[in-house]
C-alpha cells in the first residue's frame, strides 16, 4: 500500500501545485495553459484515477476501511484539481493580439513619387465562449505626421448561430468589402476600390450602434441564408466651412490622415456624405440591413440597404435624407483541377442618393468594381504556386453638370508572392482615367503581413 499510496499522493501534489506557465515563460497570463500543458494536466489526472482504482482491486477486504477514507480524501483532491483544471481550458477568459502591417511605394506619372507605412493591431478578449471583444487601432504615417484612429471596437454576444448581438463602433456590414478584405494581407491588390477609398468613398468603412446577425441553412440543402441589421448614428453632409476645417486639420498634423481639400473643389464637394464618424450630427438614428443567399458554400449573392437623415441641426439643407443600396457577388473556387488551383471573382454595386436641398444638382452618386484572382496552387510548376494574379475594374460615377466632379475609371492588374500563408509581396499597375483632365497611370509596390 506504500508504493501505490505514496504515488497517488505525488500525482496528486503534481497537479494541484502545477503552475498554468513555465518559469521561463513570465509573459503569459497565469490564468492560462497552452494546449500542450493542458493535455499534459489531463494525462496526469487519467494516471491518477487509474492508479486509485488499482489500488482499490489490490487491497483485502480488512484494509477496505481506512483505505476507502484515504481514496475519499483523494478524490476530493482530485476533484479540486479538475475544476481548476477545467478554468484553463484554453479559450477561457483568452486574450490575443493580433492584426497586419503594410509598407508601400507608389509612383503616379503625374505626380511625387511616395513610400508609406501603417501598423494596424487588432485586440482580442474572449470572457467565455458567448461574449467577445475586438478593436483595431489604424496607424498610418502622412504628411503632416502620424495619425492614429480607432478602426472599431465591438463588443458582440452570441446568443446561437441564428443571432449575435453586437454594440460598439464595428466595421461596416454593408456589402462585403470592409468585413472581409480590408486587411492589407487579405486584400488581393495594393489599394481599396473607389467606392471603398479611404475617407473619399460613397460607402462607410465602419459605424457606431448596435447590430444583430446571424445565419440559418434552409432544410437539409447546402443553401444557407445570412443577415446582418443595424441601428447607429448617421454620416453628415459636407459642406464648403467643415471641407476648409479639414484642410486645416490635416495642415496641422491633427488629422493626417486626411487629404487638404483645396478651395477651389469645397463648393463642389458640398452635399457629399461624411463617414467620419465623431457622432451624429442630429437626433435622429439611421437604419440599415443586409441579406445574402448562398445557394452553395461557394456562391453568395447579397443585397445591402442603408437610410437616415443626415441634415445636420442648423444646417442650410432641406430634409437632408440619404440612402444608400447595394448589390454584391462573390464566387470562390478552390482547388480546381481544371485550372490548377483556386479561382475568386467578386464584384459590388453602390448608389448614394442624397436629397437636394439648396443644392444646384442632383445629388446622386454611383458606383462599384469588378475582381477577378487567380492563384496556381495545383500546377506541377512550382515556381507559380506562390503567384497570385488579379484584375480589378472600379467605377465612379459623380453628379453632371458640376465643375471638378469627374467620373472615373480605374483598370487595376497586380500579381502578389505569397511568402507565407498570411505574408505577400505585391506589385500593380494601375491606370485612371479622369473626366475632362485625361488618363493618368502608376505603378504600386506593396509588402503586407498579417499576424
Amino acid at each position: 500500500m506504500t508504493r501505490h499510496r505514496l504515488t497517488i499522493v505525488t500525482l496528486g501534489l503534481a497537479l494541484a501545485f502545477a503552475t498554468p506557465a513555465s518559469a521561463g515563460d513570465e509573459s503569459r497570463d497565469d490564468d492560462s495553459v497552452s494546449r500542450e500543458e493542458f493535455d499534459e494536466l489531463r494525462r496526469a489526472h487519467e494516471a491518477l484515477r487509474r492508479e486509485m482504482s488499482t489500488l482499490r482491486e489490490e487491497q483485502p477486504p480488512s484494509n477496505m476501511t481506512a483505505l476507502e477514507a484515504a481514496i475519499s480524501s483523494l478524490e476530493q483532491e482530485v476533484d479540486w484539481v479538475t475544476a481548476r483544471t477545467d478554468a484553463w481550458r484554453p479559450g477561457e477568459r483568452s486574450f490575443v493580439v493580433n492584426g497586419f502591417t503594410r509598407a508601400g511605394y507608389s509612383n503616379p506619372n503625374n505626380d511625387n513619387s511616395s513610400f508609406s507605412a501603417g501598423f494596424f493591431p487588432v485586440f482580442v478578449y474572449r470572457l467565455d465562449d458567448r461574449l467577445l471583444f475586438e478593436a483595431e487601432l489604424h496607424v498610418m504615417a502622412g504628411s503632416g505626421g502620424t495619425g492614429v484612429e480607432l478602426s472599431y471596437a465591438h463588443t458582440s454576444y452570441i446568443v446561437g448561430d441564428a443571432l449575435t448581438l453586437g454594440a460598439g463602433k464595428f466595421l461596416s456590414p454593408f456589402g462585403t468589402f470592409q468585413e472581409r478584405l480590408h486587411p492589407a494581407w487579405i486584400n488581393k491588390l495594393p489599394s481599396n476600390p473607389l467606392v471603398y477609398a479611404h475617407g473619399a468613398g460613397i460607402a462607410p468603412e465602419a459605424m457606431t450602434g448596435v447590430q444583430a446577425r446571424g445565419a440559418m441553412r434552409l432544410g437539409e440543402t447546402d443553401g444557407k441564408f445570412t443577415y446582418a441589421a443595424w441601428v447607429t448614428n448617421g454620416p453628415s453632409l459636407s459642406d464648403a466651412n467643415t471641407l476648409a476645417g479639414d484642410a486645416a486639420a490635416a495642415a496641422g498634423g491633427h488629422d493626417a490622415h486626411k487629404a487638404p481639400v483645396p478651395p477651389e473643389f469645397r463648393e463642389s464637394l458640398t452635399g457629399r456624405l461624411d463617414f467620419d464618424d465623431g457622432g451624429d450630427s442630429n437626433g435622429n438614428k439611421t437604419f440599415g440591413t443586409r441579406l445574402a443567399y448562398l445557394p452553395v458554400p461557394w456562391i453568395e449573392i447579397g443585397g445591402s440597404y442603408w437610410a437616415g437623415d443626415a441634415d445636420p441641426t442648423g444646417s442650410i439643407f432641406e430634409g437632408g435624407d440619404f440612402r444608400l443600396t447595394g448589390l454584391d457577388l462573390v464566387v470562390q473556387h478552390r482547388d480546381v483541377e481544371s485550372i490548377g488551383g483556386n479561382l475568386e471573382f467578386r464584384a459590388e454595386y453602390i448608389e448614394s442618393d442624397v436629397d437636394n436641398g439648396h443644392l444646384p444638382f442632383n445629388n446622386r452618386r454611383s458606383g462599384g468594381y469588378a475582381q477577378v484572382a487567380y492563384r496556381p496552387q495545383q500546377l506541377d510548376a512550382t515556381v507559380l504556386n506562390d503567384l497570385e494574379f488579379a484584375v480589378r475594374h472600379d467605377w465612379l460615377k459623380e453628379p453632371g453638370g458640376v465643375d471638378h466632379l469627374n467620373d472615373i475609371d480605374v483598370w487595376t492588374v497586380g500579381v502578389s508572392y505569397w511568402l507565407s500563408t498570411t505574408a505577400a509581396v505585391k506589385v500593380a499597375v494601375q491606370k485612371k482615367d479622369v473626366e475632362r483632365l485625361g488618363d493618368e497611370s502608376s505603378v504600386v509596390f506593396e509588402l503586407a503581413m498579417g499576424f
